[in-house]
């Protein structure tokens, strides 16, 4: 990421449509999806090299893998990260500050969801691949509008949008900008209702999940990380999503029926079919003494805990 040429071209599209530069705007349009492309190339690539050399086992189930999982999803901190890297870079434009910084932040937002993509095709997971597109779009679509508003916000001002209504004729260039404009709202749109989809997607699991642990039959349950998958339903138009629970317990416990509850009340609340994954993190205690006068070589201050392999209950 630190070396990927992102920073220029797509900063460079702000500046354009802010002076007024349509060639400027096109041109940086051009060089991302070039660059979008070396980038997606070069995944898979490196992806088919590793495969077919055992690097890796053609037979691994990449959703699995945090590194894969987490770039396939809309999330608000992938959004967080590209909203800050267009408005850092629109700063370090307007100030004459070094742009190195907003390479690296700009790169970290687009160049793993491209990977993922490329990971995707590889495996042959076309939902994986819809997936790490619609993070690459929303990326991509944020950091320039960020950029562009970022300039308006420093001072800067636009008028091509006044131009565009004093010089509008019919042409063929007209056609080209009429039409590179209705892709880049329709790209704004289709990954801002990805993104919401997803946010409230994982907000009701959250809760849900919160809930079914308060239960008086699963307070001997600690609650250890919740972590959704949107490949199989990225616009909620059928298709199934993933949701995994990992708890931690006490070896006698026994919880048979919760990825079950899980499902049903998950399902219920999203109104989508969810497959419920629960990781059972097995450990064994030895309390803290309260006798003052208990001598011990080991700490008595502190729990002694051992974990042991997990056990998934699986829905």
């Amino acid at each position: 990421m630190v070396i990927a040429p992102f920073a220029g071209s797509s900063l460079s599209a702000a500046v354009g449509v802010v002076i007024n530069d349509r060639e400027m705007a096109v041109s940086s349009i051009v060089s991302q999806l070039l660059d979008l492309g070396v980038a997606l190339l070069s995944a898979v690539g490196v992806s088919l090299a590793v495969r077919q050399s055992s690097f890796v086992p053609p037979s691994l189930v990449i959703t699995r893998l945090d590194q894969v999982a987490a770039f396939i999803t809309p999330s608000l901190l992938a959004l967080a990260i590209a909203v800050a890297a267009g408005a850092v870079g629109a700063l370090a434009l307007a100030t004459d500050l070094p742009t190195a910084i907003t390479g690296i932040a700009v790169a970290a937002a687009i160049v793993p969801a491209a990977g993922a993509a490329g990971v995707g095709l590889v495996w042959g997971e076309p939902l994986v691949v819809i997936g790490a597109i619609v993070l690459l779009v929303m990326n991509i679509v944020a950091i320039n509008l960020t950029a562009y508003i970022g300039l308006i916000a420093l001072g800067y001002r636009s008028s091509i949008i006044e131009d565009a209504r004093e010089q509008l004729t019919l042409s063929a260039r007209t056609g080209v900008y009429a039409v590179a404009t209705i892709v880049f709202v329709l790209a704004f749109a289709l990954a801002v209702f990805g993104t919401y989809q997803f946010l409230t997607f994982e907000q009701s699991v959250n809760e849900k999940v919160q809930t079914t642990l308060d239960d008086d039959t699963y307070q001997a349950l600690e609650l250890m990380g919740v972590s959704t998958s949107y490949t199989g339903d990225v616009f909620n138009i059928g298709g199934d999503s993933s949701v995994t629970v990992t708890v931690g317990r006490t070896s006698e416990s026994d919880y048979p029926m919760l990825p079950t509850v899980l499902q049903d009340r998950i399902s219920e609340a999203t109104n989508r079919p969810v497959t419920v994954q629960v990781r059972f993190v097995d450990y064994e205690q030895a309390q803290a003494s309260s006798s003052s006068s208990r001598v011990s070589a080991a700490p008595t201050d502190a729990s002694v805990t051992r974990r042991s392999g997990t056990a998934p209950g699986v829905v």
